[in-house]
């Protein structure tokens, strides 16, 4: 929030059980979420943009621990 120079991108991910349109937009729905939660905490929108990552293989999609697993959101930080 300090730090002005930080920029965040959100990428959503969802697991691979839905359609390929399906899961574009539940992914980019998690980032939206996070981007939100964030400007709700004093972020500027500004310095944040939200994408769709897709369907994530970090879990096995089979298992529901899995869809789990690939179900989440990850920020990467920069420095501007």
């Amino acid at each position: 929030k300090n730090n002005q120079l930080l920029r965040a991108s959100i990428a959503g991910y969802t697991d691979g059980s839905r359609s390929e349109a399906r899961i574009k937009g539940l992914a980019l729905k998690r980032a939206q979420a996070v981007v939100e939660y964030l400007v709700s905490k004093g972020i500027e929108t500004s310095r944040l943009s939200a994408t769709d990552g897709g369907a994530s293989t970090i879990g096995d999609s089979k298992t529901e621990a899995g869809r789990k697993e690939n179900r989440r959101a990850e920020i990467l930080l920069s420095v501007h």
